[in-house]
C-alpha cells in the first residue's frame, strides 16, 4: 500500500470533522441568536399585554363614568319634565277650569 493513500484517508476525515464541528458552532451561534430574539419578542409580547390589560381598565372606567353621567342627566331631566307638567297642570286647574289629572307614581 503506497503511503498516499492514507494520507489522502486521514486529510479527508480531518475535512469532514472540521466540516461538521464549523456547522455545529454555527447551528450553535443561531441558537443563542434565535433564544435571545424570542426571549426579546416574549419582553416585548408581556409589555404589549400589560399595556393592552391597562387601556381595558381605563376604557371600562370611563364607560362606567359615562353612563353614570347620563344616568344622572336622564334623572335631572325627568325631574325637570316631572315639575314643569305639575306646572301646567297647576295653571290648568287654576285659571281654565281644567279638572285635575290623576297624579302617577313611579315604581
Amino acid at each position: 500500500m503506497e503511503p498516499a493513500i492514507p494520507i489522502v484517508v486521514i486529510s479527508c476525515i480531518v475535512c469532514v470533522a472540521t466540516f461538521l464541528l464549523g456547522r455545529q458552532s454555527v447551528a450553535k451561534k443561531d441558537g443563542q441568536e434565535w433564544g435571545a430574539f424570542t426571549a426579546e419578542l416574549k419582553t416585548d409580547i408581556s409589555y404589549i399585554k400589560r399595556d393592552v390589560s391597562e387601556i381595558k381598565v381605563s376604557v371600562a372606567d370611563s364607560r362606567n363614568d359615562t353612563m353614570a353621567a347620563i344616568s344622572r342627566e336622564g334623572d335631572n331631566r325627568r325631574d325637570s319634565v316631572r315639575r314643569l307638567h305639575e306646572k301646567i297642570d297647576d295653571h290648568l286647574v287654576k285659571y281654565h277650569n281644567v279638572p285635575a289629572p290623576i297624579k302617577y307614581t313611579e315604581d
